[in-house]
């Protein structure tokens, strides 16, 4: 995560664990004011856009993702609501500067960021689409298959999280075939009542 870059000037000042939860709990509260500016322009409603901003603050996962250890992608709300501000008033500099430093957070963020382009591109402007798409996936294959194996000292894979769909020793590959060949377990697997719960207590 190379946003780190920017806490360790931070961290340097004071060396310890508060400094970086208390520096958690300050992008998260900040994400709620471009999340403000982006609900005003599209809902053209202060009061609107302020319920908004509130549900964010006191939504439960940002609570709970807020109380549990310090962690890089808590950067990643409030570059991509200032990124979605800026896109939705079409003022590309900043939003730029907001999709370099969105992508500084961590590498599956870069899908995000083909999203941001497929949505230009069907909004009508083509170039800067264009460019979305080409850096979202230009980054995603540098991040994934050059900057985190040099890194980390070989490949890396999100396939673990799906190791129980996944027969062994065929990877990635094999849970696109139990996906496909056993879609009953695939379910089952997917809807177990942790998960259901979950999901549940995201929506209540």
């Amino acid at each position: 995560s190379f946003v780190l870059l920017l806490v360790a000037p931070i961290y340097a000042l004071a060396p310890s664990t508060e400094t970086l939860l208390v520096l958690q709990a300050l992008v998260l509260g900040l994400a709620a004011l471009p999340l403000y500016r982006l609900a005003r322009s599209i809902l053209e409603n202060e009061w609107q856009a302020l319920m908004v901003a509130g549900i964010w603050l006191s939504h439960p996962a940002v609570g709970g993702a807020n109380f549990y250890d310090f962690h890089p992608i808590a950067f990643s709300p409030l570059f991509l609501f200032t990124a979605a501000h800026f896109w939705w008033n079409q003022r590309w500099r900043p939003f730029w500067v907001s999709i370099v430093l969105l992508l500084s957070v961590k590498e599956e963020l870069s899908i995000i960021v083909i999203l941001f382009g497929v949505v230009t591109l069907m909004s009508g402007n083509r170039r800067q689409g264009a460019l979305l798409v080409a850096a979202g996936a230009t980054a995603f294959v540098v991040l994934q298959h050059v900057v985190i194996p040099h890194f980390a000292g070989g490949a890396h894979s999100y396939a673990w999280y799906y190791e129980d769909m996944i027969p062994h020793g065929e990877g990635p590959r094999g849970l696109l075939t139990t996906v496909l060949l056993n879609p009953v377990f695939t379910l089952e697997f997917a809807l177990t009542q942790p998960k259901l719960l979950y999901v549940f207590q995201l929506f209540a």
